[in-house]
């Protein structure tokens, strides 16, 4: 850890004023602004801020020195990822111009780093697919070479119009290399569909004469349609709102993709616009589980509505008849009733 703590003092004075103020041009004046300040915002703790701020003095006038804070402010954020892959680049393009000293530095943290990484080789099924890690883009398959992730849970996505996402999520250890296949589904559109089954026969069935009816049933009240008018009510407002959320999401989704594709993004942006589509995402999700019970109550009703009514007490018309006649033991009675 102190090995550590001193590179990073190194590369904070890595970039001298002598060398920002090279050339008095514009581009070169904005670049020296950001630098100190990115060197305040990392003395005070606030490494976000401090590796937008050196990100912005690189790309406003590249200077291989520069790259040795990003790597460091990388270091601090626990990026180890990015830690690694800056510092490669940082020693291909000084070149010549490195100390052995530095040299034997960076071979120390790059020995500590390489034991937080690891490698993901990842593969689709289809060529030129977004692949995306932790919602970040890193190429389109087939990609040239593995991926350097840090260790720990990782979400491996596939993106392409006009298909469903594919996602994974591994989790990796430090120097593991890992294999991550996606694949995606075919397109709903040229799906093809199943063969319908061919309408059976219709069974003869013997006529026989119907019953005479003889008994009366009573017509049934017809109950209330307020319960049914409600539920159909809430249903419609539910699915009008899962629409309109629905459509807000891929709005904030679109305006995250976009952020996402910057070079270089800007953080705070792409937490915000990642943010929104979460947000509306819950929105949407929510609205259409209401939409879906609002929907099954309706149907309740209508079924419980239109169930067979209990069958009536039958009424009878035929009359008693009851005779009382003589018999040898004395009076019998007789007849129907």
């Amino acid at each position: 850890m102190r090995t550590a703590l001193a590179i990073v003092s190194l590369g904070l004075c890595s970039l001298s004023p002598s060398v920002l103020l090279a050339g008095q041009d514009d581009a070169t004046d904005k670049a020296r602004i950001s630098f100190f300040q990115g060197v305040e915002l990392y003395k005070e703790g606030s490494f976000e801020a401090a590796l937008a701020e050196f990100q912005r003095a690189y790309d406003t006038s590249p200077s291989y020195r520069v790259l040795y804070n990003i790597a460091q402010t990388y270091y601090q954020l626990h990026d180890f990822a990015n830690t690694y892959r800056i510092l490669q680049d940082y020693v291909e393009q000084g070149g010549s111009e490195l100390s052995d000293e530095r040299r034997a530095q960076i071979d120390e943290l790059n020995r500590k780093l390489e034991k937080r990484i690891a490698h993901l080789e990842i593969v689709c099924n289809l060529d030129d697919t977004e692949l995306r890690v932790d919602d970040i883009s890193v190429g389109r398959s087939p990609l040239a070479s593995a991926v350097l992730v840090n260790a720990g849970p990782r979400k491996v996505t596939a993106v392409r119009p006009g298909y469903a996402v594919a996602s994974r999520s591994i989790t990796v250890a430090g120097g593991e290399q890992a294999l991550v296949q996606l694949e995606l589904d075919i397109p709903t559109e040229v799906r093809p569909s199943k063969p319908e089954p061919p309408p059976a026969a219709p069974a003869l069935i013997a006529s026989r004469p119907a019953p005479p009816i003889t008994d009366a049933i009573a017509p049934q009240p017809r109950k209330s349609r307020t319960e049914l008018i409600i539920s159909l009510t809430a249903a419609s407002g539910c699915a009008i709102a899962t629409g309109i959320f629905g459509w807000q999401m891929l709005l904030a989704k679109s305006d995250f993709d976009h952020e996402v594709a910057k070079r270089p993004y800007d953080k705070t942006a792409v937490y915000d616009a990642r943010s929104r589509a979460l947000t509306y995402q819950y929105l949407t999700d929510g609205f259409a589980a209401a939409t879906l019970v609002a929907s099954g109550v309706a149907l309740y009703l209508v079924l419980r509505d239109d169930g067979v009514a209990a069958e009536p007490k039958k009424r009878t018309n035929a009359k008693s008849i009851v005779a009382v006649a003589p018999a040898a033991t004395g009076l019998v009675l007789h007849g129907s009733w």
